[in-house]
């Protein structure tokens, strides 16, 4: 079985392994070896598993590992993949939690996570590095670009496009057919009615681009 860590052995990507971990005693694909995080000291315990160095110490392999992105700041996940993209011994391996609803016509790339309880509809696409957290909502012909991160209980109506790294906040709601531009964010129980121009942050009921990001 292939080696497994999560980049990142904070809140979120404490959650991330505990998944991977529920996702593996199904597939049994990979052995979890720890996590890797620049801000830990290496050997540290996080959640009974090691902190293995940070990233130069992953530039370092020498043998096969999958990484699993355990970082929801897109700049910051985006800026880290594309660092270890042709690095010959890292791979991103593509997570979907088995409470996860997936239709059979949806498409995912490398190094997507699904979290519980997520529903992904016909025909949505999801891109690279693509973190959908728990109870989130893909509706039909979604388009999700690399390096995006959707927080609980956010809701796309079909057809949605969110451009290379948006971020949107715990409980948003993107009514159909609208568009949020590239490194946007959209803010915690947002209500979107019209499209979102790049590089804002965008909150409210209606929600309403109020400064750049």
């Amino acid at each position: 079985m292939l080696p497994l860590a999560v980049y990142g052995a904070g809140g979120l990507g404490r959650e991330i392994l505990y998944y991977t971990h529920q996702y593996n005693e199904i597939h049994g694909k990979f052995v979890i070896e720890g996590f890797y995080d620049d801000g830990i000291e290496a050997g540290s315990i996080v959640d009974g598993y090691p902190v293995l160095g940070g990233l130069e110490t992953l530039k370092r392999k020498t043998a096969p590992t999958a990484l699993v992105m355990g970082i929801a700041d897109t700049k910051i996940k985006g800026r880290l993949m594309e660092s270890l993209s042709d690095h010959p011994n890292i791979s991103f391996p593509t997570i979907v939690h088995p409470t996860a609803f997936l239709a059979h016509t949806a498409k995912l790339q490398e190094g997507v996570v699904l979290a519980p309880f997520t529903f992904v509809s016909l025909n949505a696409v999801v891109g690279r590095g693509v973190f959908v957290n728990v109870g989130t909502q893909l509706g039909h012909d979604a388009i999700i670009r690399d390096y995006c991160s959707l927080m609980p209980s956010v809701n796309l109506s079909g057809g949605v496009v969110l451009e290379e790294g948006c971020y949107v906040g715990v409980g948003a709601k993107i009514l159909q057919n609208i568009t949020i531009g590239a490194w946007s964010v959209v803010g915690a129980n947002s209500l979107v009615l019209r499209n979102v121009p790049s590089g804002v942050t965008a909150f409210g009921t209606p929600a309403i681009p109020r400064k750049m990001v």
